[in-house]
């Protein structure tokens, strides 16, 4: 207490010679803080951001970004599409073959009783070298083409169907009948309402150069037919 009553009376009598000597331990206390910052500074060693310390961190960051936009841009392309929502560019095919036949398959219920047909027409195919996958363009790759085949599916049941389209086709290419090849371009499962016609499309990349090609149309478990394209 008597500490205190001896600041005040100080305080009191000598105003500015107390607040001076404050202000002094302040300024003291400051300069320590700021003597310390500076030692520290000296002792750790920031990076300069100079112009060639930005190139060194940007370069790798701009690569890694054009491989990724690469890599997009490869697996929109070629026999890579796996999609819905595929259709023709308003490019010319390279080649048409008009095809026009009519596959009748039994649609059967849960238990297994055939209650209707399903119509699998095959009306044209196409080579293309460019095509639509979910509204966005895509082109084959040098030395290979996209073939397509054009469907219509008609669906006479009062109620409405899907459909595996590219389960009742099969590719041979250069006469290997060993090689039955489904097609990975398609729109699969089909949506046909009841009573109503709906034209999709299947098909797959294959080389420019391969020849003998050969549809056959069927059920997985049952016989196919055979139709030989030649464009």
């Amino acid at each position: 207490m008597s500490v205190k009553k001896d600041t005040l009376s100080i305080a009191l009598q000598y105003p500015q010679a107390f607040f001076s000597e404050i202000i002094d331990a302040s300024s003291s206390l400051r300069q320590s803080r700021f003597n310390n910052v500076s030692e520290f500074a000296r002792k750790v060693r920031f990076p300069r951001f100079n112009r060639k310390n930005i190139f060194r961190i940007l370069l790798p960051v701009i690569l890694i970004i054009v491989v990724l936009l690469g890599l997009r841009q490869a697996l929109n392309r070629d026999y890579y599409i796996r999609g819905t929502n595929i259709s023709v560019t308003d490019a010319k095919p390279v080649a048409t073959m008009t095809i026009n036949r009519e596959f009748l398959f039994p649609l059967r219920d849960q238990k297994g009783k055939v209650v209707s047909k399903l119509s699998y027409n095959i009306q044209t195919a196409e080579l293309r070298k460019q095509i639509i996958v979910k509204g966005k363009r895509a082109s084959a790759v040098s030395g290979r083409i996209f073939l397509i085949i054009n469907l219509k599916i008609v669906n006479d049941l009062n109620q409405g169907l899907q459909v595996n389209s590219r389960d009742y086709i099969r590719i041979i290419i250069n006469g290997n009948t060993k090689d039955l090849f489904a097609p990975d371009i398609h729109n699969d499962p089909v949506e046909v309402q009841a009573i109503s016609t709906k034209n999709t499309r299947v098909g797959l990349a294959i080389n420019e150069s391969d020849k003998n090609i050969e549809l056959r149309i069927g059920e997985i478990n049952g016989p196919k037919e055979g139709i030989k394209l030649n464009f």
